[in-house]
């Protein structure tokens, strides 16, 4: 992981005060982590840190691109991604990390991010990967395949239909 130290906060010198960090990361850095690079895309990350006596808050600002496949139409697409987490950073005698809450030494040089963008990353791909591609363009998705799945759901039977319906009816009852 000795290649991604780039990826880090100058902390030694740092005075209080907030100050904007950005990095870029794509296929090289998601090898870092895993050979096999399953996760595939371009991000750029901002962040914010906001450092003050005896801590720091770390705001990061994800946006980019996962290449993966559509969920509807089994195209390759580029799915864009958006996110904002928060960290803070706080000096004890003992480093640990828990929820959101970092704790490291007064003697850090620097604070190493890589792994928590990697983190935030794969926090930030939606278990249904799809979005309204009809918006773009050219849209990258098969439009005969999205078609055919909106005509399935016009031809829904009747008494399926009204099963639906109910069901609705239940959840807006909460």
């Amino acid at each position: 992981m000795d290649s991604l130290d780039y990826i880090s906060l100058p902390i030694t010198g740092m005075g209080d005060g907030v100050r904007s960090f950005n990095f870029r990361v794509d296929n090289e850095f998601f090898k870092s982590y895993n050979e096999e690079a399953e996760l595939q895309g371009e991000f750029d990350v901002v962040v914010v840190c906001d450092k003050r006596p005896g801590m720091m808050t770390l705001d990061f600002n994800i946006k980019g691109f996962t290449n993966t496949s559509c969920d509807r139409c089994l195209v390759p697409i580029a799915l864009p991604i958006e996110s904002k987490y928060q960290l803070l950073v706080k000096y004890g005698e003992e480093a640990s990390l828990n929820d959101e809450v970092l704790t490291i030494s007064s003697k850090t040089e620097k604070l190493l991010l890589a792994s928590h963008i990697y983190d935030y990353i794969l926090l930030s791909i939606p278990h249904a990967k799809i979005y309204a591609c009809e918006q773009e363009d050219i849209p990258p998705c098969d439009l005969d395949i999205l078609k055919h799945l909106e005509s399935k759901d016009e031809n829904t039977p009747e008494a399926e239909q009204s099963l639906w319906d109910e069901l609705k009816k239940f959840s807006k009852e909460k």
